[in-house]
């Protein structure tokens, strides 16, 4: 039988991935040496798709609360705004690298778009990203009054959302309307049976991975704390969650456990499952229609 375009596509796309990252990013690297990895094949991402050619998108680097932010404008008048923490590892990853899905994220969703430099494990380790999560999420309240905002984020992004909204919830601050998880990395330790049934059909990440990266992250920290591992938390009184995730991925199941937690807690959870799929495949392969399907059905879930 032959294979469409895209099914080919697809194939070379995941083959070259997790050849790039099985060559950059070995367990056993350095964090300095991985970040340049990272940050190169960020570059490539941008480069290939042009979005630094950003046409008439604003872009501008900020400062909220202390905590540097770049912010992106694709139309004058966006109707919302959405903070958004990038991937990463909470090792790896910077603004400037997220720019090409930063300005996706502001066009399909007419939004502005807040990318925030949180500092990175190990030299600074929790809870030093989540604090300035809360700091430039408080900050992002003031400065954009007129809009409703969102929050956002993929990998450790998408944990470090979670753990935000408990912290938010816990301080008793005002709480965003609703928020989104690309491919979250939602448990320090790495109980969840996908870690063992997909490996090695994951293209990106093992245990061993997460075994390596998590204790730069949580440091002298009790792994289990929901502010680390948001799998062990209780979801009472949070906003309305939409969750990606590929059936691929190790952490398939950080996804899937929060999606029940969250439910039993009575948070209105949509969980997308994307059959076939890698790790942050909407961000990274956003020329499938499964990708294309799911940036839509996020932005009918930030407009609502």
């Amino acid at each position: 039988m032959m294979l469409s375009y895209e099914t080919l596509l697809s194939h070379l796309s995941n083959n070259g991935l997790r050849l790039a990252w099985n060559l950059g990013f070995r367990p056993g690297y350095s964090p300095t040496r991985m970040r340049k990895n990272f940050d190169a094949m960020t570059a490539a991402e941008n480069f290939v798709f042009k979005s630094l050619d950003s046409g008439d998108a604003r872009i501008e680097s900020a400062n909220l609360s202390g905590v540097p932010v770049e912010i992106i404008e694709t139309t004058p008048q966006p109707a919302r705004t959405i903070l958004y923490l990038h991937g990463g590892g909470y090792f790896m990853g910077n603004v400037r690298g997220y720019r090409k899905r930063g300005l996706d994220l502001a066009t399909h969703c007419n939004a502005r778009v807040v990318l925030v430099e949180y500092r990175l494990a190990p030299e600074h380790p929790f809870p030093a990203g989540l604090d300035d999560a809360v700091a430039a999420y408080g900050a992002a309240l003031e400065r954009f009054p007129n809009t409703p905002l969102i929050v956002g984020g993929d990998s450790a992004g998408g944990g470090l959302t979670l753990a935000l909204l408990l912290r938010l919830r816990d301080e008793k601050k005002r709480l965003p309307p609703r928020a989104f998880c690309v491919s979250p990395w939602t448990d320090m330790i790495g109980t969840g049976a996908s870690m063992r049934t997909n490996h090695g059909r994951d293209a990106w990440l093992t245990k061993k991975h997460i075994d390596t990266w998590a204790p730069w992250y949580y440091g002298s920290h009790e792994p289990r704390t929901p502010y680390l591992s948001p799998v062990f938390g209780n979801f009472l009184g949070l906003p309305p969650l939409l969750l990606f995730v590929g059936d691929q991925e190790v952490l398939l199941d950080d996804s899937v456990r929060v999606a029940e937690i969250a439910r039993a807690a009575g948070v209105p959870v949509q969980l997308n499952i994307g059959p076939g799929m890698q790790h942050d495949w909407l961000l990274l392969l956003p020329w499938l229609k499964e990708s294309q399907k799911a940036m839509s059905e996020l932005a009918k879930f930030v407009g609502n």
